[in-house]
């Protein structure tokens, strides 16, 4: 089941079944995945000391707006490349 599957299992599969011949691309869903990693696993413990700075604080927000662009940027080109595939499989039809 896919939904159970994490980001890097999903995009490692993907990269088994299909070449990503678009290297922005593929560096837009590498980045993601590591921005993904970073905000789960260490972002927040990380920077814990540095919300007492409000200096600091603006920073981490900027941070976090960032990796949301990245994160959905990457929400866009997996969405144009599902409806690729889709075309290309017959599904819209």
């Amino acid at each position: 089941m896919l939904h159970k599957k994490t980001m890097g299992a999903l995009l490692t599969e993907l990269r088994k079944i299909f070449t990503i011949d678009d290297a922005e691309i593929d560096s837009l869903l590498s980045r993601a995945l590591k921005a993904r990693n970073l905000l789960m696993h260490e972002f927040f413990r990380a920077r814990e000391r540095d919300f007492q700075s409000k200096r600091k604080r603006e920073r981490i927000f900027q941070e976090l707006i960032d990796i949301g662009l990245t994160l959905k940027k990457a929400m866009f080109a997996v969405r144009g490349m599902n409806v690729a595939i889709q075309q290309y499989l017959g599904a819209d039809q």
